[in-house]
């Protein structure tokens, strides 16, 4: 788990990791132009609702939302900029939020054929419970989700 903020990987770039607030809404959608701000904002007025930001001295570098159940999460979106990618951004917005919010676990769908997020989710210890079939659309074609867990419960051994 990196130290926050953290040196990415990429050099001597300080990446921060920090709550979204209002102001970065309508900042999101540049990250993620398939996420569009309306959505953002209607999970924003939601009181489950739990969301990080990774930033640097540019900007914005990628986000994640979430909602928070009885101190379960449930990961609703994932997205670190292509020029950003491969820097621990992703493994450091998870990180924090299940740190922060996931105090008896979390879960979320991924697109099978998502390779890189799939092996992000299962260095942090998540592990496929099941399929939704065509869940997905992508290039006029439907793909199955995955179904993924972690549970971050301590065992009373």
């Amino acid at each position: 788990r990196p130290d926050l903020p953290f040196r990415s990987t990429a050099g001597a770039t300080m990446i921060k990791v920090r709550p979204i607030n209002r102001n970065d809404l309508p900042l999101l959608d540049s990250v993620d132009e398939d996420w569009p701000e309306a959505t953002t904002v209607q999970y924003w007025s939601q009181p489950a609702f739990a969301g990080m930001v990774a930033e640097d001295k540019d900007g914005i570098k990628g986000f994640i939302l979430g909602q928070i159940v009885s101190g379960e999460a449930e990961i609703i979106q994932l997205t670190v900029i292509n020029e950003a990618r491969n820097q621990r951004i992703g493994s450091g917005l998870l990180d924090e939020l299940l740190k922060n919010h996931a105090t008896l676990g979390c879960y979320l769908d991924v697109m099978e054929g998502n390779e890189e997020a799939i092996r992000l989710y299962q260095r942090a210890g998540f592990r496929v419970t099941g399929r939704r079939q065509g869940y997905y659309r992508l290039d006029g074609e439907r793909r199955d989700a995955l179904l993924m867990r972690l549970d971050t419960r301590e065992t009373g051994d």
